[in-house]
């Protein structure tokens, strides 16, 4: 069954995975092997992240896997708290089964 949650700490690995998959598409902003992403670094982030109260990251999980993730940054100056930075990475293997667009709708 496929679940949208909120991420924590202890999917930073396999988000990390996520990501680096991601990245080989050629669509996001960094290209492969571009950035150095440790699990452990990216944990805090996810902490840090999840701690404000109109940010947060967000999971796509099926079977304890997780297939994509939306980072949803929303922080200071209040004057543009009306936006957010938004990214979206999904699993080549699961991708064109509308899970990036589930995130949207979950996170709207």
């Amino acid at each position: 069954m496929v679940e949208i949650r909120k991420g924590t700490n202890s999917d930073a690995e396999q988000i990390v995975r996520v990501m680096k998959n991601a990245e080989e598409s050629g669509y996001m902003l960094f290209d492969p092997g571009e950035r150095k992403v440790a699990s452990e670094s990216f944990a805090k982030f996810i902490d840090a992240t999840n701690e404000h109260e109109k940010s947060g990251i967000f999971v796509v999980e099926e079977n304890g896997q997780i297939l994509g993730y939306m980072f949803v940054q929303n922080e200071k100056p209040k004057r543009i708290s009306h936006r957010a930075y938004v990214v979206v990475g999904i699993h080549s293997d699961s991708r064109g089964k509308g899970i990036g667009k589930a995130l949207f709708i979950h996170n709207s």
